[in-house]
């Protein structure tokens, strides 16, 4: 390194450094950095101001090539920090605990603001950036992905979750929820308004059967050669009335209930089962195709109805699904998979009889789920089974899902996880539905039935 010291002025004044102006350094504005020569240099200075017009490099070793405009090499864990006039951070690269970081905005925890790692604001737009969501016009999000008033286009990979995906408003969180885990759109908890010239299509790769109860299910016996006029018109031509001394009369209109009141007799084990007609017999008036087509375990088979309990659940059982057989009890078919609720152990050992259960069978072997939902009287329960392409079984009562056990002969095991599906079904086991209401004591029992529905894909 070369020294002034000896030295004559003659012979070092083009080493030493100078400002272009005469003034020396200005107070408001900068003037550019000198050597004795007069050549100008990448720095201008004044008395509270740098410029730099080329290229900036700190602590690197190389001073002859800079690579960038700004290049820092550092051997600290924040090579970059910003903090206000009271020490808040507000903007770094790396960050003191050795973690390589970028963040900027209202940073530290202790500072006042919303402690964003990225906040960008400009008045009342905002976007914010956490570890745990994006923000968009919102000063605190409270989702992953949190979009204020703004339109757009957007393409999201989700993860599987019952709500990967919603869309809300001021008065409903959760208008539209896409369900990933089970392939669902959820508009649960608002209308589908389809307007003026709009078309609601439903799938075109399934067939759908509906049974509102426009007409009061009846015995076999009043639709056959030997039935009256009277007995024949009204009674309904897709459903029938099975089960323990069941009458036609036992099945009535629900009165302030939307559907049918299913009552049985007064003796113990009394029953009203509700069954599609099983006589298939060509051009007979009560062929139907609720039992003419098939619901395989393999055609992705959905079921569902709505029911409510009487107003009495004192020695009473209901069951609500897809059998071989109308029977209530769980030991009688190899293959099923439907709701139970009885008050007593008479259809087979269930661990909490308050509660309601559901119960499916693989090839003999029985798996009992206690869904942990006490069955109450005068409620109205809403039960769904979908069947899917992987013969596995998922179940919901009033629009929320519960899980399934694994768990073969139980008495009722408890999911904790709600997801959870069945093992898969036997493969091209053909179920019929069925719903039954029973007394468990000499008194009468009943049940409205308001609906049933079932679907499958075309072919499979």
């Amino acid at each position: 390194m070369s020294t002034l010291t000896g030295s004559n002025i003659k012979d070092t004044y083009k080493m030493l450094l100078k400002t272009a102006t005469a003034s020396g350094l200005n107070i408001t504005s900068t003037t550019n950095i000198e050597d004795g020569n007069g050549r100008g240099s990448a720095m201008s200075l004044g008395k509270n101001q740098v410029a730099i017009s080329g290229k900036l490099s700190i602590n690197s070793t190389d001073t002859s090539s800079i690579p960038s405009d700004l290049y820092i090499v550092t051997a600290s864990t924040q090579s970059v920090l910003v903090e206000d006039s009271t020490g808040y951070d507000k903007l770094y690269v790396g960050d003191s605990s050795s973690s390589y970081n970028f963040k900027v905005g209202d940073i530290d925890s202790g500072s006042p603001g919303n402690n964003n790692y990225v906040y960008i604001e400009d008045n009342n737009n905002r976007i914010s950036l956490s570890t745990t969501y994006v923000g968009i016009g919102r000063t605190a999000p409270t989702a992953t992905l949190h979009v204020g008033n703004n339109t757009g286009t957007a393409v999201f990979a989700l993860t599987s979750s019952t709500s990967a995906f919603k869309i809300g408003g001021s008065s409903n969180a959760s208008m539209l929820s896409v369900d990933t885990t089970n392939s669902q759109v959820d508009l649960s908890s608002t209308d589908l308004n389809i307007k003026d010239k709009a078309i609601f299509r439903r799938s075109s790769g399934r067939y759908y059967l509906e049974e509102f109860f426009d007409r009061r299910p009846s015995i076999n016996a009043d639709l056959d050669d030997t039935d009256t006029e009277a007995e024949y018109i009204p009674a309904n031509k897709h459903f029938e009335v099975l089960g323990t001394s069941a009458t036609s009369a036992l099945v009535d209109w629900g009165g302030t209930y939307a559907g049918v009141k299913l009552t049985t007799g007064g003796t113990d084990n009394n029953q009203i089962i509700i069954a599609p007609h099983l006589n298939q017999l060509r051009d007979s008036q009560y062929d139907t195709a609720w039992a003419g087509i098939l619901w395989g375990t393999e055609n992705q088979v959905e079921w569902e109805c709505a029911i409510t309990t009487g107003s009495s659940i004192a020695n009473y059982a209901f069951w609500a699904g897809l059998k071989l057989t109308n029977a209530p009890a769980f030991a009688t078919d190899n293959d099923k998979a439907y709701f139970l609720f009885a008050s007593d152990d008479d259809h087979g050992t269930l661990g909490v009889n308050t509660r309601l259960h559901f119960i499916y069978s693989r090839s003999g072997t029985d798996y009992v789920t206690n869904t942990n939902i006490s069955i109450a009287a005068d409620t109205t329960y809403r039960l769904r089974i979908s069947i899917g392409s992987d013969r596995k079984v998922s179940i919901f009562v009033n629009d929320t899902q519960y899980g399934l056990t694994s768990t073969g002969g139980s008495t009722g095991t408890t999911e904790s996880t709600p997801t959870t599906k069945s093992v898969a079904l036997t493969d091209d086991i053909d179920l019929i539905p069925y719903v039954g209401v029973q007394c468990h004591t000499g008194s009468a029992k009943h049940l409205y039935l308001h609906y049933q529905k079932i679907s499958r894909i075309l072919f499979e």
